[in-house]
């Protein structure tokens, strides 16, 4: 028997995946609550379950366990205590079968009868959308927008395609990528925005890396980023290493005289990370972009992909002025869910630049393709 696992925000989320895979007979072996890797991640439930395997019926019914109907959902409670009070009770003896420490088999046996019925009653009460929001929100997708791509979610025997599969292709043309930034001809200045915390210097640094090492173009870094303990120290060695030159702005007349002395294909823009309720580091950003002109720019949400989906639309409401052009999704490796990058992408248009998965500079950034994209949101499951 092959046992799979399988995650939802809760219980009922988990067991729906259970039921849309393996069908309402499903074996279940485990359940737990994973713990979330930050204060922003609640976790996940997770349920370890494999294709039931219809056994072989006894000819002769076994006295020694009453036969119960297992509870129905949506049964009367007083119609159900009178059933269960008519069936008849099992004789005690001293040789009844016990399981682990004390329980009994008979238990054990109606516990896992009474569980299949409820995965029974709710694959028979499921729709199209349910079970497409099941997917979603196992993904991380939440709120408005799981429910507005799970709208109109096909049956599978009239559309030939079940929900899965529709809702695979349905993200795939939804979801916009960006070609290469550093690799565009023309002078193009990129800036990254975003939390702190979010990867936007090591993504920065990375983009650098490349864009000098492996495409052969001049780049330079200017960084509003001053205030942060060892920002400046941290893009000095980053410069360094790579070979290029380093400014350090506090306002925007630094980065005014900084930007005159640039003569670079690609030009970085780092930035502080923006704290609830401080507009201050955006508005100084937007002031020293206004001074720039012959740059082809682009602004960053540098978003890390184990964000909850609702964090993430209140962190793409903050970022207005300047408006993020494109999106880079971060610390891939520390997500066990990655819904979170189509909030910031999908509600607002906004195309997905780049994908990091790791510390290391250049190595762990790619640009993304939208397939790639739903391999990472369904990663255990093959939806059908």
């Amino acid at each position: 028997m092959q046992f799979q696992n399988f995650r939802g925000a809760d219980v009922t989320e988990a067991l729906s995946q259970v039921r849309t895979v393996l069908g309402p007979d499903a074996v279940i072996r485990a359940t737990r609550r994973v713990p979330g890797g930050s204060p922003l991640d609640r976790g996940y439930v997770e349920i370890e379950a494999a294709r039931g395997e219809t056994p072989a019926r006894s000819l002769r019914p076994q006295a020694s366990e009453p036969r119960v109907r297992p509870a129905r959902l949506g049964e009367p409670k007083p119609l159900r205590e009178a059933r269960v009070a008519r069936a008849p009770v099992a004789s005690s003896s001293p040789k009844t079968a016990t399981l682990g420490k004390g329980t009994p088999v008979g238990d054990v046996n109606r516990e896992i009868a009474q569980l299949k019925a409820a995965v029974e009653a709710l694959q028979a009460a499921s729709t199209p959308k349910a079970r497409a929001l099941g997917y979603l929100h196992a993904a991380g997708v939440e709120g408005n927008l799981a429910n507005e791509l799970a709208a109109g979610a096909p049956r599978g025997t009239k559309h030939g395609l079940a929900s899965g599969p529709w809702l695979r292709k349905t993200i795939a043309e939804r979801l916009r990528v960006m070609p290469s930034l550093i690799a565009r001809p023309g002078q193009q200045l990129i800036a990254c925005v975003g939390p702190t915390g979010a990867g936007k210097t090591t993504t920065l640094a990375k983009l650098a890396a490349r864009a000098r090492l492996d495409l052969g173009r001049s780049v330079g870094v200017i960084s509003l980023d001053t205030f942060r303990v060892g920002a400046v120290e941290q893009w000095q060695r980053y410069a360094r290493l790579i070979g290029l030159p380093f400014y350090a702005a506090r306002d925007a007349d630094e980065f005014e005289r900084a930007l005159a002395s640039m003569d670079t294909d690609i030009l970085l823009v780092d930035t502080e990370g923006q704290l609830p309720g401080d507009p201050l580091p955006m508005q100084r950003l937007a002031t020293s972009l206004a001074r720039t002109s012959g740059w082809d720019t682009h602004v960053l949400l540098v978003v890390p992909a184990w964000l909850r989906g609702g964090d993430v639309d209140r962190l793409v409401r903050s970022y207005e002025n300047p408006r993020p052009t494109a999106v880079v999704a971060t610390k891939l490796d520390e997500a066990s869910r990655a819904g979170g990058l189509l909030h910031a992408c999908l509600p607002t248009g906004a195309p997905l630049a780049f994908l990091c998965d790791g510390p290391r500079v250049p190595e762990d950034i790619f640009e993304p393709e939208a397939e790639g994209v739903v391999e990472l949101l369904f990663p255990n499951e093959q939806p059908s």
